[in-house]
């Protein structure tokens, strides 16, 4: 038998400068794409939060006002586990007097209607819109600052990622004890 000679290329292993070029270019292109989308996942978990605490506000509410229904609206005590008071005999809490008249009845609602896990740090403030960097400072990162605003509001801002608050728009929730709304506004 005679032995087959066929003169063949040996064929060469890897790639050329021009396929590795076109990869570096592929891979500079999705990365120049998709960097901004990850860099924007602080300010979307900013906004979680916040959405987070709003429906909790909001079931919270909505559960004390249920439990005030199922005790038959009574007109005296209140549902003890959140103050012990209700707003104008419409179930909704208030804290511990007969309105909300003060941050500590804020804090009150705030810790009340809302379950562990929250942001925790709680600092009142003298007054809507007067929220400065000191307030930032004493709340810490990822903490809520809130103040009473009038017979029937709390309002509870989030710093979050914040150290400072200048040219910021920092969201607010409004609560409001008369009819139990959480509605949004901002700073």
């Amino acid at each position: 038998m005679k032995a087959l000679n066929v003169n063949m290329r040996q064929g060469q292993s890897g790639f050329t400068i021009i396929e590795l070029i076109v990869v570096i270019l592929l891979l500079g292109i999705l990365t120049a794409t998709a960097l901004p989308r990850f860099l924007d996942v602080t300010d979307e978990a900013h906004a979680a939060v916040v959405d987070a605490v709003r429906g909790g506000l909001g079931t919270g509410t909505a559960l004390y006002r249920a439990q005030f229904m199922a005790n038959g609206e009574p007109t005296d005590a209140g549902i003890v586990e959140y103050g012990g008071n209700f707003a104008n005999a419409t179930g909704y809490p208030i804290g511990t007097g007969t309105t909300i008249g003060e941050n500590a009845d804020c804090a009150l609602i705030y810790t009340g209607l809302l379950q562990p896990g929250r942001p925790s740090h709680y600092v009142s403030v003298a007054a809507v819109g007067t929220i400065v960097s000191a307030d930032v400072t004493a709340a810490g990162n990822n903490e809520i600052i809130a103040k009473y605003h009038s017979g029937d509001d709390c309002h509870f801002a989030y710093i979050g990622q914040f150290t400072s608050i200048s040219n910021e728009v920092i969201p607010l929730l409004i609560y409001d004890a008369s009819t139990g709304a959480i509605t949004t506004s901002n700073l």
